[in-house]
């Protein structure tokens, strides 16, 4: 792929931003809950994306979203981009809901509902920090619909309830 030298050094910032950091609301993983083995992790569904960037048009982007019944809380999201680049970001679950009806905020993330130029219902993230961040467009239905299936698959407020907890106080024992 050929880009204009003006173009690649614009991509090249907004990759910055959008990978600066692996995860963001990051919990490790020895401190996810154990839960019972009940069913494998819904499939990965693909949406596009548009990176905003600071001058110029919008870039194309693939983001894929995954959800693991394991890791009921979170969601994440991959970003491809031109070149094979691609960075992940890890949110809470009920920001991508909150922010598809209202702003919502949780650490370097923020999320909310607007219209596009053609006024389609459209969900925008900014990632990052105020100094270094990326801006991110996706459409508002086939998000939400994902979303529906992750509270289908575990229902709000149901999330703690496949822990299992004396394989918690094992662990935690095993800690002391």
């Amino acid at each position: 792929m050929i880009l204009l030298p003006a173009l690649r050094q614009r991509l090249h910032r907004a990759v910055v931003a959008l990978g600066r950091r692996e995860t963001s609301s990051r919990v490790p993983h020895t401190c996810l809950p154990h839960r019972t083995p009940d069913a494998a992790p819904m499939p990965v569904s693909s949406l596009p994306v548009r990176l905003h960037c600071e001058h110029g048009s919008p870039v194309p982007l693939l983001m894929a979203l995954r959800y693991d019944r394991h890791d009921p809380f979170a969601v994440l999201l991959a970003f491809h981009g031109p070149g094979g680049w691609s960075a992940q970001w890890r949110l809470p679950r009920d920001l991508l809901m909150t922010g598809s009806e209202t702003d919502g905020v949780h650490g370097d993330v923020q999320v909310w509902p607007s219209l596009d130029g053609v006024g389609q219902e459209i969900l925008l993230m900014r990632l990052g920090t105020d100094e270094d961040n990326a801006l991110i467009e996706v459409r508002r239905g086939p998000l939400r619909h994902w979303l529906a299936h992750t509270y289908t698959a575990v229902p709000a407020g149901s999330e703690m309830a496949g822990v299992d907890w004396s394989e918690e106080m094992r662990q935690l024992a095993r800690g002391l």
